[in-house]
């Protein structure tokens, strides 16, 4: 009882504390809501389908993206996955296949928005600080995570 407790106010607390920019101008005068559903139009546009309940939207190669907060418990096993903040909190990617290559977080609405993740897969997972692979890169060895590894810097990611 006390654990759901906790976890119901974890989910409540980020869920206070979430936003999203896609831009500097949207950060400052746009809602949350209204970042989300401009984050969910492109997504669509790229392909992507959004679950029936909401809260992800799968795009082509496999990457699903969250479209509301989410914690270390929906990152599956096997799966590498990123999230906005610290703690294992906000929005997150995640990704279940080796041989996965993104160039552009950007394309996600992640470009320099990571600052926590966890390799729960069975593959060497690396990151970049530049798009196309390019800059300093971050090595996630499978079955490790940080809780504040990201400094909001991550560009591109590759799983092996």
């Amino acid at each position: 009882m006390t654990k759901t407790r906790i976890t119901l106010a974890l989910v409540a607390a980020s869920a206070a504390a979430f936003s999203i920019s896609l831009s500097p101008a949207s950060a400052t005068s746009a809602p949350a809501s209204t970042g989300t559903a401009q984050l969910t139009q492109k997504l669509a546009a790229q392909g992507g389908q959004l679950s029936a309940d909401g809260r992800w939207m799968r795009m082509p190669g496999g990457v699903d993206v969250s479209m509301s907060p989410a914690v270390f418990g929906d990152c599956p096993s096997g799966w590498v996955c990123l999230w906005q903040d610290g703690s294992y909190s906000g929005r997150m990617l995640k990704w279940s296949s080796s041989g996965t290559s993104i160039a552009h977080l950007s394309d996600y609405g992640f470009n320099d928005e990571m600052s926590s993740w966890a390799n729960r897969g069975s593959h060497l997972a690396r990151w970049w600080t530049d798009a196309s692979f390019n800059g300093t890169h971050h090595d996630m060895p499978a079955g490790s995570s940080a809780a504040h590894g990201g400094g909001d810097t991550a560009s591109s990611l590759k799983i092996y």
